[in-house]
């Protein structure tokens, strides 16, 4: 949190991050985060943080962060003393009061409401569905194959580039915005349908003053060449987990903040990332053309991340 507090105000256009999980793994430092007494310890810790981002951040700016949950429990199972790049998965999650074993613990959604409550805009939450999840064992729930990413802002109004981030229409939504509504004949097939022939899609438009009309349709239906090639990015991800050779289990997938600092940012705006670990998020604002900033506790780590972004060097990005 020291890193932050030393930023000046309004310095940072958007913030792209993934906190340490709840009691998911100890990193063997000490204040470390995540390893808190109870949940609330846990919001309550984010919460002070958070005070200081929204002191740093740009009025249209926003925030991206990444959290999965966890099942409160006493043991560890298979997982009990497991290490893997210096880590070890440290103490169960515990019980706590208003939590039973084996509920799932909720802390992702304490963490964004405590947010809202502090005066941010809950905007979003993003699912990151993982396309190769982990196996589980487990016999009594579908296994876990999704992690939350919120998506907060300073005001009402905040700088998002939707375009920055659209997705290719499907073929048969091209075909269908290709059709010649004006022509039709239309059907009967509604039933109880006593005006008309039911065409494929119409808005008779607000020139007429009638009806609802969808904005800028009738004018992406103007002509062939102004059919849409894109559409809005959904709010689920399917994102497959990545494999690293740096020292950190617990990294995130390249294409997560990329997204986010594409919808979030222009070239040559400050992108931060609190927990920047081995510095994915630093290194995907570098690719993208834009400034960053990032702070981790683990001296390994950032060492980690500046030969990464050494390595940029001459280096070009392609999608």
């Amino acid at each position: 949190m020291a890193g932050v507090r030393g930023l000046p105000d309004d310095s940072v256009r958007t913030v792209v991050t993934s906190p340490p999980y709840f009691r998911q793994r100890d990193y063997g430092y000490q204040g470390q985060w995540g390893q808190e007494a109870s949940p609330e310890e846990y919001v309550r810790h984010l919460a002070e943080l958070f005070t200081e981002i929204h002191r740093v951040l740009k009025g249209d700016g926003t925030v991206w962060m990444v959290l999965g949950d966890s099942y409160a429990s006493t043991t560890r199972g298979g997982q009990a003393g497991k290490r893997q790049y210096g880590q070890d998965y440290g103490p169960a999650p515990g019980l706590y009061p208003g939590i039973k074993k084996k509920d799932l613990m909720g802390v992702p959604w304490m963490v964004a409401f405590a947010l809202r409550q502090q005066g941010w805009y809950l905007r979003q939450d993003l699912i990151w569905f993982k396309s190769n999840p982990m196996p589980e064992s487990v016999k009594d729930r579908c296994t876990r194959c999704h992690e939350y990413i919120f998506m907060f802002s300073k005001d009402e109004r905040y700088f998002y580039d939707h375009l920055a981030i659209a997705t290719p229409v499907s073929d048969s939504t091209q075909i269908r915005m290709r059709q010649d509504i004006t022509n039709q004949k239309g059907s009967n097939r509604a039933w109880g349908k006593a005006n008309g022939p039911m065409k494929a899609a119409f808005t008779v438009g607000k020139q007429e003053g009638q009806g609802q009309r969808h904005e800028g349709f009738n004018e992406r239906r103007a002509g062939l060449q102004e059919v849409p090639m894109v559409a809005n990015r959904k709010s689920v991800w399917p994102i497959a987990t990545a494999m690293t050779k740096e020292e950190h289990y617990a990294s995130f997938p390249a294409a997560i903040p990329r997204l986010c600092i594409k919808a979030a940012s222009r070239e040559g705006d400050v992108v931060l990332d609190p927990f920047a670990g081995t510095g994915t998020t630093l290194l995907e604002a570098s690719i993208l053309g834009r400034k960053y900033m990032g702070f981790d506790l683990s001296e390994k780590y950032v060492a980690i991340a500046t030969r990464r972004l050494k390595k940029l060097e001459g280096i070009f990005y392609r999608e």
